[in-house]
């Protein structure tokens, strides 16, 4: 819905903004009133429902969580972000006590201050959906690999399978890790399965079903570890192998190996 897309990201960004700063005053009843007559306003506007609709069930119908407890997650997340840059010490009260309020939040984080890499020695094709029935899911005198990951009641999981190199490999990330993770890892899992000599000028095709995931291997900066280090993985391989890594439906794949 176009109303409620316009209250996530605008409106709501609007009265959230700078919350590392005022998350403390979220505390004080007479704040979360304002708060939730605000986004109660909004759920009304967009719904539709009669005003005597209880506020839970509008935010369970159009998945909105309380603004108060959105700007303590937003705090948290940015805290996180600072902390690796190494622009946040942590205090004992105020705002800068976000963190110890959350003892499960993992110590080291995926985030890194932005890195830049201009070195792109591998291909990435991403083919339109016309352009799927003219590619082939498995190229002749080639290394194919197919790379794939997913989550499932709140467990991560990937896979590396390759009939040229006879394995069929399956990991366990974090837990929580999201699939985009997921997805990358399991990229760069393959990548471990290259370094043997024997592998020498050949090609290389990977496939994945994340187009996120290689269009962030194919753009110049970033600020994931996990991204980070999985650019350069084919970058080293590249030296020896030519390396293309190709966006391609799972279920197509299944369908044409099926018929």
């Amino acid at each position: 819905m176009i109303v409620h897309r316009l209250y996530t990201a605008i409106v709501r960004p609007i009265f959230l903004y700078g919350n590392i700063v005022w998350w403390p005053s979220l505390e004080k009843n007479c704040n979360l009133r304002i708060l939730h007559k605000i986004q109660r306003s909004a759920e009304l506007c967009i719904s539709g429902a009669l005003p005597t609709t209880a506020t839970e069930a509008l935010n369970t119908i159009l998945d909105l969580q309380p603004l108060d407890l959105l700007a303590k997650s937003w705090a948290s997340a940015t805290a996180l972000r600072l902390r690796k840059a190494a622009a946040w010490l942590t205090g004992s009260t105020g705002h800068s006590n976000i963190l110890s309020k959350h003892t499960s939040l993992p110590r080291n984080t995926d985030y890194v201050p932005p890195i830049v890499n201009f070195e792109r020695r591998y291909k990435i094709f991403i083919p339109t959906r016309t352009d799927w029935d003219n590619i082939p899911h498995q190229f002749e005198n080639a290394v194919n690999i197919y790379t794939d990951g997913s989550k499932l009641n709140s467990q991560t999981g990937g896979g590396v399978f390759s009939p040229e190199l006879d394995i069929k490999v399956s990991f366990r990330p974090p837990d929580h890790c999201s699939v985009f993770q997921a997805e990358v890892m399991a990229i760069q899992e393959a990548m471990t399965h290259l370094g043997t000599p024997v592998h020498h000028d050949i090609d290389i095709f990977i496939f994945s079903d994340s187009q996120a995931a290689l269009r962030t291997l194919d753009s110049y900066t970033t600020n994931s570890k996990t991204i980070s280090e999985c650019r350069n993985s084919p970058n080293e391989m590249a030296t020896h192998l030519r390396i293309n890594l190709i966006s391609r439906s799972c279920k197509q794949i299944d369908e044409e190996e099926s018929a």
